[in-house]
């Protein structure tokens, strides 16, 4: 899947690839557990953590943060392509890619792989 952005928002969108009969089909999101980043293409899970990870910010922190951890994660998933996973996006607060973790940088460390939420 492609980040696509509009109005500010980013979010999925399918890229056609041509199948051996030559026409048009979506690819499958599945992806190796460390695989998000492929070319062009960021993972359906990637994007959604991307999503939670703004909505996580803005509860614990103020709406001037939670905008500017958007535009930088917005901006690092425009890239696509990354030589590292972990990114700082607003003051203290690191957003890490490949282990889904967010950390506010006040010693709270919030999800990773295989994280499920309390029933």
């Amino acid at each position: 899947m492609n980040a696509v952005t509009s109005n500010g928002l980013v979010y999925a969108a399918p890229i056609p690839t041509a199948t051996s009969t030559g026409g048009p089909s979506t690819p499958s999101p599945s992806a190796a557990p460390n695989s998000f980043v492929t070319g062009a293409s960021i993972d359906t899970v990637t994007l959604d953590f991307a999503r939670i990870s703004i909505l996580y910010i803005f509860q614990s922190t103020t709406l001037n943060t939670a905008v500017m951890a958007q535009e930088r994660i917005q901006g690092l998933l425009a890239m696509a392509t990354f030589s590292k996973t972990r990114f700082n996006v607003s003051g203290p607060i690191a957003i890490d890619f490949a282990a889904l973790t967010l950390d506010l940088g006040n010693g709270t460390v919030v999800g990773g792989r295989g994280a499920r939420a309390p029933s």
